[in-house]
């Protein structure tokens, strides 16, 4: 279950977003837990961006958090 305020997932085909600023975080499905940060915070979408890789263990699987700043 996601947290409060990441009800949603959606696939963000090579990472295009809109130009709003966008919050990240990656969660690990195998463990729970809290949501964790890596060197890149925020993003501004125009076109593709940098999301970085996961915080650890990049050959498991991750699920990557994008919330747009309110």
């Amino acid at each position: 279950m996601l947290k409060k305020g990441f009800n949603r997932c959606r696939v963000i085909k090579r990472h295009r977003i809109s130009g709003k600023s966008y919050v990240v975080k990656w969660f690990d499905p195998r463990e729970g837990g809290e949501f964790q940060n890596i060197s890149i915070t925020s993003v501004k979408g125009n076109g593709y961006v940098s999301l970085g890789v996961s915080p650890s263990e990049i050959d498991k699987d991750w699920v990557i958090c994008i919330q747009a700043h309110k």
